[in-house]
Parts: structure tokens; C-alpha cells; sequence
């Protein structure tokens, strides 16, 4: 363990955020097979080019699986990657966002 690291493994705020590492995906908000929405103005990640972009349109969406999120030291800093919903997209190439950007289908 780094001295002076507090982690935040399966750390969900009192607002309903996901920060960090999930070591237990089931306690997450979403799970594979969920159907949400991707609003629009969301950066997400696309496996076509390798590249990030940014929604220009509200996408519905099948969570195919869930990223754990990550918690480590490079140079000296602390990095923390939330949890990340994965969908395939057009083309059949793989999406992913943050999971604290997904909203609910109601």
C-alpha cells in the first residue's frame, strides 16, 4: 500500500457517484443487459478510431459489460478512473463511458 493513500474501493457518494475502483460490480447502479440512456454532450470513448467524443445526440443503448475502475500512483500522483459502461456501437466497434454520465431508462 502507497503511504498516505486512502482508497475509495467501492466508494458510492451520497449522490449516487461512482468513484473509483468497484472490486464488487453487483452494487453498482447498472449491470449487463441494462438498457440506458447516453445523453448528449457525453464524452465517450470509441474503439473505431481509438479516440474520445462527445455525444451529438442522446443514444439508447445495451450495457454489454461494466469497467471496475481504477485506483493507482503514476509519477507521484494519484489516478482514479471511475467504473465505465461498455456498448457495442456502429460497426460493431466497443463505446465505453462513465458510468456517473449514464442515466436510467424511467
Amino acid at each position: 500500500m502507497v503511504q498516505g493513500f486512502i482508497s475509495r474501493m467501492n466508494k458510492i457518494t451520497q449522490d449516487g457517484k461512482c468513484i473509483g475502483y468497484f472490486s464488487d460490480l453487483s452494487i453498482l447502479p447498472f449491470k449487463k443487459g441494462d438498457t440506458v440512456i447516453i445523453p448528449k454532450g457525453t464524452k465517450y470513448h470509441s474503439m473505431k478510431d481509438g479516440e474520445y467524443h462527445i455525444a451529438g445526440k442522446s443514444y439508447k443503448v445495451k450495457i454489454d459489460h461494466i469497467l471496475c475502475g481504477a485506483e493507482y500512483m503514476e509519477r507521484g500522483e494519484m489516478i482514479v478512473q471511475n467504473p465505465e459502461v461498455s456498448w457495442a456501437g456502429s460497426g460493431g466497434y466497443w463505446n465505453r463511458c462513465d458510468i456517473n454520465d449514464v442515466k436510467k431508462i424511467k
